[in-house]
């Protein structure tokens, strides 16, 4: 598996996508404008 990061953003992201990367890292994430995220964890059913 190859990964990428680096110059990546939704502008780019179709050219590596021809390219048959399907890891990517980015820091976008730091930058973006905050958001409200609600996360629930649940135990998993004991089977």
């Amino acid at each position: 598996t190859l990964a990428l990061t680096g110059g990546i953003n939704l502008t780019t992201l179709k050219n590596y996508l021809d390219c048959g990367i399907r890891l990517f890292i980015t820091s976008a994430p730091y930058y973006a404008t905050p958001a409200d995220i609600k996360v629930s964890l649940q135990p998993a059913a004991s089977i």
